[in-house]
């Protein structure tokens, strides 16, 4: 396939070769494959040779962002709190909201080969912002949450290695 996130295809079974992180379109969700694989008949033969769906905690059928990113990419907690400032240095902080604590995850995905990066990027690309995804943070935060990237870079480091920073925002929704 291209390295473009605009160039995507449709399924195609019976003897199709993919390599790792092509992008394909089947029944309105897109697809990257996790190895080089020829398919078969059916996708559903191949399901498991393809990443970038899931089903969450609620059956909702979801994308789910599949990359691991590199080591030192910062993982914030600010929990949002109220705050009352009294006398002789008294306070009092209370929880604000019940989806008080939510993550914000600075990912770097560095030295990437271009199939890769040009994969991550079509899946950023395509939630434009504002669709939710499924993502697992590394250790200590590894489990699933629903997560929104509002904003990330492409870097091309130099022939075939390219880098791609994102922000990711935890969402309760």
């Amino acid at each position: 396939m291209a390295n473009n996130i605009y160039v995507t295809a449709d399924w195609v079974g019976s003897g199709t070769t993919y390599l790792k992180d092509d992008i394909v379109l089947y029944q309105s969700h897109y697809y990257y494959a996790l190895e080089d694989h020829t398919s078969s008949a059916a996708f559903e033969t191949d399901l498991l040779k393809w990443g970038g769906v899931a089903t969450d905690d609620n059956n909702e059928v979801k994308p789910a962002f599949i990359w691991t990113p590199s080591y030192s990419s910062p993982l914030n907690s600010n929990p949002k709190i109220r705050k009352t400032q009294y006398g002789d240095g008294y306070s009092q902080r209370l929880r604000d909201g019940i989806n008080n604590n939510l993550l914000e995850l600075e990912l770097a995905f560095e030295e990437r080969y271009l199939q890769e990066a040009s994969a991550i990027a079509h899946f950023l690309f395509i939630r434009a912002g504002t669709e939710s995804f499924l993502f697992t943070p590394p250790p200590p935060y590894a489990k699933i949450g629903r997560f929104v990237c509002e904003s990330w870079n492409f870097i091309p480091n130099f022939y075939n290695n390219n880098s791609v920073r994102a922000k990711f925002i935890e969402v309760a929704n």
